[in-house]
């Protein structure tokens, strides 16, 4: 009996294991936008000091949880007409998630010239916050790309930032996960830097001032396996659109692609 009782025991661990595995992860329900809110915190950055505690854990877009982004931005505009009832199928539940995560800020990480984050606040947004992701090896830069892009009638119909403050955000850990996304955790609020933006389209390039002292600061930090600062955008005044002037919007935050990129044109006609 003995035998046999190990023998079970065995079996039921294995079992254990094998529900907790990958190969049945996608029996999970994937969290929507509805269901979770955007972090209103993140407006409150003005009044932090150097090396504050910024609370929370950021993922980047690659851990492939569209909810994710919620953590991102202080508000974001939703897609209309998306059902609030999750579909049964698991294809149609996916892309009901993403639906639900409208103009969030992960619109603004994936380097697409058509995609946008705007924020849902009442108003033009004067005060809201999303932020983007800067890889600090070898760059003091990151580049922001304000309002609707693609078409001139699409950048002209809506607002976009004019005088901003960027916030600097420093993670102490930065892991990789399974799905070779980043989660950002022990986050410092390091500066605060004012910036007037131009008028013209495309892409503009903002030189990150504390460069050199945030690096000195996470230089053999081994909790870091690559260098990065979360650069938070605080709207303070705006260029108001023609036809959809309360929703304010930026295409683009980061440094992810070459500066050869980031020159090119970025409306059609």
């Amino acid at each position: 009996m003995g035998v046999k009782m190990k023998y079970y025991k065995v079996i039921l661990l294995l079992l254990i294991g094998l529900l907790n595995s990958p190969i049945f992860s996608q029996v999970e329900t994937l969290e929507d936008c509805f269901s979770r809110k955007s972090n209103s915190d993140l407006k409150s950055l003005s009044k932090k000091q150097h090396r504050e505690p910024v609370d929370g854990r950021f993922y980047s877009q690659g851990v492939n949880m569209p909810a994710a982004g919620m953590a991102w931005q202080s508000s974001f505009r939703s897609f209309k007409d998306v059902s609030k009832i999750r579909p049964k199928d698991k294809q149609k539940e996916k892309d009901w998630v993403s639906e639900t995560c409208g103009y969030s800020a992960y619109a603004a990480h994936d380097n697409y010239i058509g995609t946008m984050w705007c924020e849902g606040a009442p108003g033009v947004g004067i005060g809201e916050v999303v932020m983007g992701l800067a890889d600090l090896k070898d760059k003091n830069y990151f580049y922001i790309l304000p309002g609707r892009q693609s078409k001139r009638k699409f950048f002209e119909s809506y607002s976009r930032p004019l005088d901003i403050d960027v916030h600097y955000l420093v993670p102490m850990e930065v892991g990789t996960t399974q799905s070779s996304g980043k989660v950002f955790s022990e986050v410092l609020y390091w500066s605060k830097q004012s910036v007037k933006l131009s008028k013209d389209p495309g892409h503009q390039k903002i030189e990150i001032q504390p460069y050199k002292e945030i690096m000195k600061s996470i230089q053999g930090n081994r909790n870091i396996d690559h260098p990065f600062v979360m650069v938070a955008i605080e709207i303070k005044s705006v260029i108001e659109g023609k036809e959809n002037k309360e929703h304010t919007c930026i295409s683009a935050i980061g440094n992810s692609d070459s500066e050869e990129e980031y020159k090119k044109a970025t409306l059609r006609d």
